[in-house]
């Protein structure tokens, strides 16, 4: 019956919609771990750099 299709076509829209909820919620998660390795390797590059300045500074200093 029409009832039935209708049925049927709404429950597999349904899970359709659920199963991209579900890669959203994933690529959400993986967008998230990538912001957070390149946030650290961005911290990690401007730790040595300023490491390096000091040991030029230092550096400078025992040459004076």
């Amino acid at each position: 019956s029409t009832m039935e299709q209708l049925s049927q076509y709404l429950q597999e829209a349904l899970h359709r919609e659920q199963m991209l909820e579900q890669k959203l919620a994933t690529l959400q998660r993986l967008l998230a771990i990538t912001q957070e390795a390149s946030d650290t390797s961005w911290q990690a590059l401007i730790d040595e750099d300023r490491l390096l300045s000091r040991l030029e500074v230092m550096g400078n200093q025992l040459q004076a």
